[in-house]
């Protein structure tokens, strides 16, 4: 269900995006342009949609990864290691 509803909100950007440009160029606005574009709207958000939620937890999962190790190497136990300004 979540699916199609931002399918149809895709569709919706687009054909507002597309009318938005037709009015800008000083063209008639059509029912059948407008259709046209909500339909490739809806079918490329439809594409699109389930693949993100994957990629942002792979996306916030790897920066996890590099803050950890990041911190993790500031918080060394090496006595030689100094972060900041040079103390001479």
């Amino acid at each position: 269900m979540e699916l199609f509803l931002w399918a149809i909100a895709g569709g919706l950007l687009v054909a507002c995006l597309s009318a938005i440009a037709v009015v800008y160029n000083k063209e008639s606005v059509s029912t059948k342009h407008l259709s046209r574009d909500f339909i490739l709207g809806t079918v490329l958000t439809g594409c699109i949609y389930p693949l993100i939620p994957e990629t942002l937890q792979e996306i916030s999962t790897a920066v996890t990864e590099k803050v950890s190790l990041v911190s993790s190497s500031y918080n060394s136990s090496d006595p030689g290691v100094q972060v900041g300004p040079p103390n001479f």
